[in-house]
């Protein structure tokens, strides 16, 4: 159990104030109590359960701090979903995370990364079969980008050596 007793006069209690001293209380999910003129503030070290489900008890460092992020079932066919459109950054936005913990969620969770491809396989798949039928309906830069991209086609490169090059002459005025 920690405690922090502060002086209802104490540099600490003015610089901070009594809402700041409410929240930390909170956020430490501890009590606050007031005995009298002093706040004391009391919380328990974190716990958390180690890989073989014992319950630790300690500080940063020591198997403590937040529980690792689980996205459901109806999270991952959101992400899904959304990976169609969005990038990795994009859909951490969305669920409130940032891209190191998707990542992090993508290995511990092998179901997430094959939503996240599996969602972008289906939109390429839907584009590539769009693509086609404009390329079929004679959309001629649909045809052009088509045979770049899929089968190879280049541009014919200019043959520089054929061309004779211009030479430019300037005469000076005359002075009279």
């Amino acid at each position: 159990m920690l405690c922090y007793a502060v002086s209802a006069g104490s540099s600490l209690n003015t610089d901070l104030g009594t809402k700041t001293l409410n929240t930390i209380a909170k956020i430490a999910r501890g009590r606050k109590r007031k005995i009298n003129d002093k706040i004391l503030l009391q919380w328990e070290l974190s716990e958390t359960k180690d890989p073989e489900g014992n319950m630790k008890k300690g500080n940063q460092g020591d198997g403590g701090g937040r529980p690792p992020v689980v996205l459901s079932d109806r999270d991952i066919i959101q992400l899904e979903a959304l990976s169609s459109v969005l990038t990795k950054g994009q859909v951490a936005d969305y669920f409130g995370i940032c891209e190191n913990t998707l990542r992090e969620i993508e290995k511990r969770q092998p179901q997430v990364s094959e939503a996240y491809k599996r969602g972008r396989a289906k939109q390429h798949a839907d584009m590539g079969l769009n693509l086609i039928s404009l390329a079929k309906e004679g959309n001629v830069t649909a045809n052009i980008f088509y045979l770049k991209t899929q089968a190879g086609w280049k541009e014919p490169e200019s043959e520089g050596d054929s061309k004779q090059p211009i030479n430019v002459i300037l005469n000076a005025p005359h002075e009279a």
